[in-house]
């Protein structure tokens, strides 16, 4: 399964490094795609017994996205929540209304944090927060540079506010409709 995944994402970087990732643009309501996503989550290895809060403010309004790269970017943030914070430290993924005409989805922990440089670094391929040889958690170093290829091909963006100690919170940014994404758009880090 590890090398079955390890191989998806191999081949979805190429795609989005080569800009022939095909997106099957549908309208999406989002937070009923997210309950979605989180009940395929917490029957996973990674989100079984984790607690997984949803909240969603305010009425966001459908988007032209594809579902198939809303889930993938989401089942990424929330391994990567799951992975990087205790078992008993809730997750918590809120839905709201942004700014601009954007919807936010935001993915946030309780667990160790990383540094803003770090987090810049974290979002290119093959890039792990933790180099050592002996490292704590397993990884190929791909999914925010996955989730980070796949927003921008949305027209989107993403932001990673996070602090050593303090957890983190990864927010997607997805526009109503697709503007053309053929040139990258914001990444923001901030601490």
């Amino acid at each position: 399964r590890q090398m079955l995944d390890f191989v998806v994402d191999v081949l979805t970087i190429a795609q989005l490094e080569a800009g022939r990732f095909a997106l099957e643009l549908e309208s999406v309501d989002v937070p009923e795609a997210v309950e979605a996503i989180l009940d395929e989550f917490r029957q996973s290895e990674a989100g079984q017994g984790r607690e997984v809060k949803l909240a969603v403010s305010g009425t966001p309004s459908a988007i032209d996205a594809d579902r198939r790269a809303v889930q993938q970017m989401l089942l990424k943030l929330l391994s990567n929540a799951a992975k990087f914070s205790k078992a008993e430290a809730p997750i918590r993924v809120t839905v709201t209304n942004g700014a601009e005409g954007f919807t936010r989805i935001s993915v946030a922990d309780q667990g160790s944090g990383i540094t803003s440089e770090t987090a810049a670094i974290a979002i290119h391929p093959f890039r792990q927060v933790d180099g050592r040889l002996a490292r704590k958690h397993a990884g190929t170093g791909l999914g925010l540079s996955i989730v980070n290829g796949l927003i921008e091909r949305h027209g989107g963006r993403l932001m990673i506010d996070s602090a050593p100690g303090q957890g983190t919170c990864v927010s997607l940014d997805l526009p109503a409709a697709r503007a053309e994404a053929h040139r990258p758009r914001i990444a923001a880090v901030a601490d």
